[in-house]
Protein backbone atom coordinates (compact mmCIF):
# COMPACT_ATOMS: atom_id res chain seq x y z
CA UNK A 1 0.00 0.00 0.00
CA UNK A 2 2.84 2.31 1.08
CA UNK A 3 4.45 2.04 -2.57
CA UNK A 4 1.65 2.38 -4.50
CA UNK A 5 0.78 5.68 -2.32
CA UNK A 6 4.14 7.26 -3.11
CA UNK A 7 4.54 6.11 -6.66
CA UNK A 8 0.52 7.64 -7.14
CA UNK A 9 2.03 10.91 -5.07
CA UNK A 10 5.11 11.14 -7.88
CA UNK A 11 4.20 11.50 -11.52
CA UNK A 12 7.54 10.64 -12.76
CA UNK A 13 8.54 8.07 -10.26
CA UNK A 14 9.35 4.57 -12.12
CA UNK A 15 10.67 1.69 -11.18
CA UNK A 16 12.15 -1.07 -11.83
CA UNK A 17 11.09 -4.96 -10.20
CA UNK A 18 13.88 -7.22 -10.00
CA UNK A 19 12.90 -10.88 -9.58
CA UNK A 20 15.65 -12.96 -7.63
CA UNK A 21 15.88 -16.43 -7.02
CA UNK A 22 18.47 -19.42 -5.31
CA UNK A 23 20.42 -21.08 -7.11
CA UNK A 24 17.95 -24.50 -6.56
CA UNK A 25 17.53 -26.41 -9.21
CA UNK A 26 17.90 -25.48 -13.22
CA UNK A 27 19.51 -21.81 -13.77
CA UNK A 28 16.89 -21.51 -16.93
CA UNK A 29 14.09 -22.40 -14.51
CA UNK A 30 15.32 -20.31 -12.21
CA UNK A 31 15.32 -16.92 -14.82
CA UNK A 32 12.29 -17.71 -15.71
CA UNK A 33 10.90 -17.97 -12.12
CA UNK A 34 12.33 -14.57 -11.37
CA UNK A 35 10.50 -12.80 -14.08
CA UNK A 36 7.75 -14.49 -12.95
CA UNK A 37 8.18 -13.24 -9.30
CA UNK A 38 8.50 -9.66 -10.39
CA UNK A 39 5.87 -9.88 -12.74
CA UNK A 40 3.69 -10.80 -10.37
CA UNK A 41 4.59 -7.82 -8.04
CA UNK A 42 4.03 -5.44 -11.41
CA UNK A 43 0.84 -6.80 -11.96
CA UNK A 44 -0.33 -6.14 -8.53
CA UNK A 45 0.82 -2.81 -8.23
CA UNK A 46 -1.03 -2.26 -11.55
CA UNK A 47 -4.18 -3.67 -10.10
CA UNK A 48 -3.89 -1.26 -7.35
CA UNK A 49 -3.74 1.74 -9.30
CA UNK A 50 -0.56 2.49 -10.26
CA UNK A 51 0.28 3.14 -14.14
CA UNK A 52 2.01 0.28 -16.06
CA UNK A 53 4.48 3.16 -17.75
CA UNK A 54 6.09 3.67 -14.24
CA UNK A 55 7.02 0.05 -13.88
CA UNK A 56 9.13 -2.66 -15.61
CA UNK A 57 9.79 -5.91 -14.52
CA UNK A 58 13.18 -7.66 -14.63
CA UNK A 59 14.16 -11.58 -13.65
CA UNK A 60 17.76 -11.66 -12.73
CA UNK A 61 17.44 -15.86 -11.86
CA UNK A 62 20.02 -16.82 -9.44
CA UNK A 63 22.60 -14.16 -10.05
CA UNK A 64 22.95 -11.43 -7.61
CA UNK A 65 22.30 -13.35 -4.27
CA UNK A 66 22.22 -11.55 -0.78
CA UNK A 67 23.22 -14.28 1.20
CA UNK A 68 24.81 -17.81 0.60
CA UNK A 69 22.44 -20.42 -0.89
CA UNK A 70 24.61 -23.14 1.61
CA UNK A 71 21.35 -22.82 3.89
CA UNK A 72 17.42 -23.13 4.29
CA UNK A 73 18.08 -19.21 5.66
CA UNK A 74 20.20 -18.11 3.23
CA UNK A 75 18.23 -19.43 0.18
CA UNK A 76 15.16 -17.68 1.58
CA UNK A 77 16.48 -14.83 1.93
CA UNK A 78 17.81 -15.52 -1.96
CA UNK A 79 14.18 -15.76 -3.22
CA UNK A 80 12.39 -11.96 -3.26
CA UNK A 81 11.36 -8.88 -5.16
CA UNK A 82 13.70 -5.60 -5.26
CA UNK A 83 12.47 -2.39 -6.25
CA UNK A 84 14.58 0.03 -7.29
CA UNK A 85 14.08 3.40 -8.52
CA UNK A 86 15.03 4.60 -11.94
CA UNK A 87 13.46 8.39 -11.76
CA UNK A 88 12.32 10.51 -9.13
Amino acid sequence: DNVVKIMNERASMKVELGGHTDNVGDAAMNQELSQKRASSVLNCLISNGVASAKLSARGYGQNNPVESNDTPEGRDKNRRTELKIISK
